[in-house]
């Protein structure tokens, strides 16, 4: 910064260009991305630690078919994720829980002899659907 460092610096500053700069596109870092993963919520970490695992939600693994898991099973599991972690956060209804499976993955529950399941696609569809609703690359996998 010595002879004359701190005047270059505002020069450069006061007179570059930023008109053509979108502020609205914020750039995909690691940074950006960790701290993305930092802020999720209970059911976003949990969804998120299940499909980095690849870990099926009823113990079987999430392969190239359809997987069947009974609503309140998977509901079950989440309250024993949340348990596991100590996890401070405000923890969702069985409801809120599925809208979440509908939102970020496009899951829907089925009614088979008077049961809701929830059918899941492949692990890469739903790792894709889970990228694509958070903002996130697939270096997170």
């Amino acid at each position: 910064m010595k002879n004359g460092g701190r005047e270059a610096l505002m020069n450069l500053l006061l007179n570059r260009d930023l008109s053509k700069r979108d502020w609205a596109i914020i750039p995909k870092t690691k940074g950006r991305t960790e701290q993305k993963i930092l802020s999720f919520s209970n059911e976003e970490q949990w969804l998120y630690d299940s499909l980095k695992q690849e870990i099926d939600l009823d113990f079987t693994p999430w392969g190239l078919t359809y997987t069947n898991v009974k609503n309140p099973e998977l509901y079950d599991r989440y309250i024993k994720w949340v348990n596991e972690k100590k996890s401070s956060g405000y923890i969702q209804s069985p409801d809120a829980l599925g809208k979440l499976f509908s939102n970020i993955l496009g899951i829907k529950s089925v009614l088979r002899k008077g049961v809701r399941y929830k059918d899941f696609p492949k692990m890469t569809d739903m790792q894709k659907s889970f990228e694509d609703y958070m903002g996130l690359d697939n270096s997170i996998w």
